[in-house]
Order: C-alpha cells, then sequence, then structure tokens
C-alpha cells in the first residue's frame, strides 16, 4: 500500500505540473485567454472565500481502476466543511476511506464514520478566510515565480486550444496535448523519480511496471469560465506509459472533475455530535 501511494503521489505531481503548462495554451483564441485563466486560478486560491467545490478522481493502471475518490468542500467567510471518500484496490484487496472535517472559527471537528468517533480541537487562524488562508507578500511572490516558471517551460506552444463556445460570458475550452508536445523537463523528472525508486533494495511493483523512463503520453484538458472569469469547471485526463523490464508495455491513467459553484451564496455543512463518540 505504501508504494503504492508514492506512485500515485508522484502521478498528482506531474498532473500538476500539467495543469500549469496547459493553462499557457488558453491564449490562443484572444489575447486575454492565458491570462484570463490564470486569473480565475489565483482567485479560487487567494480571494474567493465562499464557494462549494465538488471534485473527483481516478487513477487507472492497465485499465484497472487501483484509486477513486471524491469529495465536496464548502467555505464560508472562514468556515469550512469537507467530506471525502476514496477506494484503493491493491493486491486484490479493496480498502475504503471516509471521512468528515469542520472548521467553526477557531474550532475544528475531524469524523471518521467507520468507527462513529470524532475529534474536536481548537486551531489558530493567522490567515485570512479563502481556500489558501493567506496573500501576504511571501506567497504573492512565490506565484509570481510558478508563472514566470510556466511560461519559460512552455515556451511557444500555444496553438492546441479550441474555444468550443462562447455565450453569455461563460467560455468553454479544450485541450490536447500529445506526447511530444509535452516539455522534455517533465518526463526527465519523471525518468529521475522512476528510477531512484526502482534503484531501492526492494523491487517495488508499481513503478517497475514502468521502467525507468515512463513518459506522458497524452493530456485532455477542459475548462469553463464564468461571465465574472471565475472557475466553474475543470477536468482533466492524462496518461502516462512504460515498459518493464521484460518489454511489456504498461499505462496509467488518471482522470480529474472539478466543479465550482454557489460563489457568494455557499452555506457550510453543520456537524452533529449526537450519537457519535467524542475521542479524548
Amino acid at each position: 500500500m505504501k508504494h503504492r501511494k508514492h506512485f500515485i503521489t508522484l502521478v498528482c505531481l506531474v498532473v500538476g505540473m500539467l495543469v500549469l503548462t496547459t493553462a499557457v495554451y488558453a491564449n490562443y483564441d484572444d489575447a486575454q485567454g492565458y491570462t484570463n485563466y490564470k486569473n480565475a486560478l489565483k482567485h479560487l486560491a487567494f480571494k474567493a472565500d465562499n464557494f462549494t467545490a465538488d471534485y473527483d478522481a481516478k487513477i487507472m493502471i492497465d485499465n484497472d481502476a487501483v484509486n477513486i475518490l471524491s469529495g465536496n468542500f464548502k467555505c464560508a467567510d472562514g468556515d469550512r466543511s469537507h467530506f471525502e471518500k476514496s477506494k484503493d484496490t491493491f493486491d486484490g484487496e479493496e480498502y475504503i476511506s471516509e471521512y468528515y472535517t469542520y472548521t467553526y472559527g477557531d474550532t475544528y471537528y475531524s469524523y471518521h464514520p467507520k468507527t462513529n468517533k470524532y475529534y474536536k480541537g481548537e486551531i489558530y487562524n493567522e490567515g485570512n478566510a479563502t481556500l489558501m488562508g493567506t496573500d501576504d507578500a511571501t506567497t504573492k511572490k512565490a506565484v509570481r515565480f510558478a508563472e514566470l516558471l510556466t511560461d519559460t517551460l512552455v515556451g511557444d506552444l500555444k496553438n492546441n486550444v479550441i474555444l468550443e463556445s462562447s455565450k453569455d460570458g461563460i467560455k468553454e475550452y479544450s485541450i490536447q496535448v500529445s506526447g511530444n508536445q509535452i516539455p522534455e523537463i517533465v518526463n526527465a523528472g519523471l525518468s529521475l523519480a522512476f528510477t531512484a525508486s526502482n534503484s531501492e533494495d526492494y523491487e517495488n511493483e508499481v513503478t517497475s511496471k514502468f521502467g525507468n523512463d515512463p513518459y506522458i503520453d497524452k493530456v485532455n484538458f477542459r475548462v469553463t469560465l464564468d461571465e465574472e472569469g471565475r472557475l466553474l469547471e475543470n477536468s482533466m485526463e492524462a496518461t502516462m506509459a512504460g515498459v518493464d523490464k521484460k518489454g511489456n508495455k504498461h499505462t496509467a491513467t488518471m482522470e480529474v472533475n472539478a466543479k465550482i459553484s454557489d460563489y457568494n451564496n455557499t452555506k457550510v455543512d453543520v456537524f452533529n455530535p449526537e450519537g457519535k463518540i467524542l475521542e479524548d
């Protein structure tokens, strides 16, 4: 389980890089496309303090689902509620996890239905009420650095976006990126990580399937912005491929979907401790 978790984390990191990469392609239909999408992401992370986010994700290896998760996140002026459920499949066995968290001011609750137990604690909220919780000078410079780094890595790749529709201020984009368009540094990073993992004393049965030089095969990406330039929907499907020691090809696919709604109209869920066991 630990080895597979490391693999999933690695794929998530790669997909995160691809999210930034494909964002740059969104300046094909008009001069503001890239800026609009970038601003939507920054608004969601650092400015929006009242919204609902529903999300789901799936990781498949050779067409077998190894991780499936879904969740709901709500924030409203500093208060938050979050639910997530996941199912991991490893060696034919399923591991299911489900939890709830709630934050009201400085009071925090976490609840696990499997044990019917909950924890109550106090937290110190130093930042603001946004998703990232801070917008200080250091954070702003870090975001600016990430923007410039992304621009440098992507270079002149600008022609992969298709503006599917633009009606009443709502813009929908679809983007397809083939393997030969992926920045070389992404696959170089994968090669480094997998070589290090496969060089350990024990054999990682997951990473060993992809050898030392896996590569991103393709990425499909969709995004929808509302009339105010806020993020409404984001989805991605990314496929990684590799070859094991016997020369057999394997693929890993990650699908991620997110829907943002109820801007400035969200109310967080309320935790009810009745019938539940308080942990010491």
